[in-house]
C-alpha cells in the first residue's frame, strides 16, 4: 500500500483522531476531504492500481467501498492475497491488519479468513493467526469470568466481560460452557437449541420468551372469529411443540399457568376465556409492559426481523395483534390465518429445577 505523507513534516504516521486525521510527527490535522485528495494524488503516481485504491478506502475508513474494490479484484484472480486481507478488513472495520487484534469477533468466522488461509503467504498467515489467537483467548477469559457469577467477581471486570459475549453470534456462544443465568438455554427446534430471554420472576418462576422467533405460524389455520382459546396456534404450542421442543426433565420444569385473555381495550373484540396453558403467546398488555421500547421488543427471524403473533384479539374476533419487524405493537391486527407472522412462545418455568436438570 502506498504511505500517506504528511505536507508538513513528510512524516508517514497519520492516524484517524474523531472525523480527522493526525499526523504524530508534526500535530497537522487534515480533514477527511483533504485525506482523500492526497490519497487520490498518491495513487494517480502509482497509476491507480486497483489494490492502492481498496487501501486508500480502507484508510478513509470508507469500508464498504474498499469491500466492493477488493471483490472485484478477487473477480478476476482468486489467489491475490491482499485482496482477500482488504475484505477481512472492510469487514472488521479495521484500516490496517495490526488493529485486527482488536476486533470483537474471531476472525476464523470469516468466510475471508478462508481465502486468506488458502492464499496467504507464511509471515501474512503468521499475524492473522496470532490476532485470532489473541481474540479468542479474550473471549475465553471473558467466559471464565462469567462461569464465576457476578458475585464472585469484580463488578467492572463482570460487566466487561459480559460485554465482550454478547456481541457474538449464536453460533459461538453455543460452544462455550456459560451458566444459566446468564444465558439461558433449554429445548431445541430446528435440530438448535433455544436460547430465552428473562422478562420476569415470582414466587420461585420466571416468564421467559425465547430470544428470537422460531419459525412463521398462523394464528389459526382458517379465516374465522376464533379467540386464543380455540387458536390453532395455542393448540399446536401446547401440542406439539411442547412435545417436540422439550425433554420430559425440561417439561417437568414448565409451569401451567392461567392466563387472563383481555378483551381488545381500543376496538372492544373479545378475548375469550381464562386458559390455562404451558406455553403462549405473550398479550398487549404484557408485550407493552416487559420490554423497555420498540428495538427492544423487536426479534429476528433466520436474520431478519419479523413479526410476533399476540394472544390478544386485534379489531375484531378475525384479527389478533401482533408486534410488528421493527418492535412496534400492531394493536388491530393481522388476519388470523396470515402465514407471514411468526410464533416467539413464552413459558413460566422454576428456573432452580432447570438448573439442575
Amino acid at each position: 500500500m502506498s504511505k500517506l505523507k504528511c505536507e508538513i513534516c513528510g512524516g508517514t504516521d497519520l492516524i484517524k483522531d474523531g472525523g480527522e486525521f493526525l499526523c504524530r510527527g508534526c500535530g497537522m490535522r487534515y480533514s477527511k476531504e483533504e485525506v482523500q485528495k492526497m490519497l487520490s494524488k498518491e495513487t494517480d503516481t502509482h497509476d491507480a492500481l486497483p489494490i492502492d485504491k481498496a487501501y486508500a478506502d480502507l484508510y478513509a475508513s470508507e469500508f464498504i467501498e474498499a469491500g466492493k474494490c477488493a471483490s472485484r479484484i478477487l473477480a478476476d484472480d482468486k489467489t491475490n492475497s491482499e485482496a482477500w486481507l482488504v475484505k477481512l478488513l472492510a469487514e472488521y472495520g479495521c484500516r490496517t491488519a495490526g488493529d485486527l487484534k482488536d476486533a470483537s469477533l474471531p476472525l476464523d468466522i470469516s468466510e475471508n479468513w478462508n481465502g486468506l488461509m488458502k492464499y496467504g503467504g507464511p509471515e501474512m498467515t503468521a499475524a492473522l493467526t496470532s490476532s485470532n489467537t489473541l481474540i479468542r483467548t479474550r473471549i475465553a477469559s471473558a467466559a471464565a469470568v462469567i462461569a464465576m457469577g457476578k458475585e464472585a467477581s469484580d463488578p467492572d471486570e463482570y460487566d466487561r466481560a459480559a460485554s465482550i459475549l454478547k456481541g457474538l453470534p449464536e453460533e459461538e456462544l453455543d460452544k462455550l460452557d456459560l451458566p444459566f443465568g446468564f444465558r439461558p438455554v433449554f429445548g431445541s427446534w430446528d435440530g438448535k437449541p433455544i436460547v430465552w430471554r428473562k422478562l420476569a420472576s415470582y414466587s420461585g418462576n420466571t416468564l421467559m420468551i425465547t430470544e428470537k422467533c422460531l419459525c412463521l405460524f398462523p394464528y389459526n389455520d382458517t379465516y374465522s372469529p376464533v379467540t386464543w382459546e380455540s387458536s390453532t396456534l395455542r393448540r399446536w404450542l401446547n401440542g406439539e411443540f411442547f412435545s417436540d421442543a422439550f425433554s420430559p426433565e425440561e417439561q417437568d420444569c414448565i409451569a401451567e399457568v392461567l392466563l387472563m385473555n383481555n378483551d381488545n381495550e381500543k376496538y372492544g373484540a373479545s378475548g375469550g376465556n381464562k386458559t390455562s396453558d404451558k406455553v403462549f403467546a405473550l398479550s398487549i398488555e404484557e408485550a407493552e409492559r416487559l420490554f423497555s421500547d420498540d428495538a427492544d421488543r423487536s426479534a429476528q427471524l433466520n436474520g431478519e426481523d419479523c413479526g410476533w403473533w399476540l394472544r390478544s384479539p386485534g379489531y375484531d374476533s378475525a384479527h389478533a395483534s401482533a408486534v410488528l419487524f421493527d418492535g412496534d405493537i400492531y394493536s388491530s391486527g393481522n388476519y388470523v390465518n396470515y402465514d407471514r407472522c411468526s410464533a416467539r412462545p413464552a413459558v413460566w418455568v422454576n428456573e432452580d429445577k432447570l438448573k439442575d436438570r
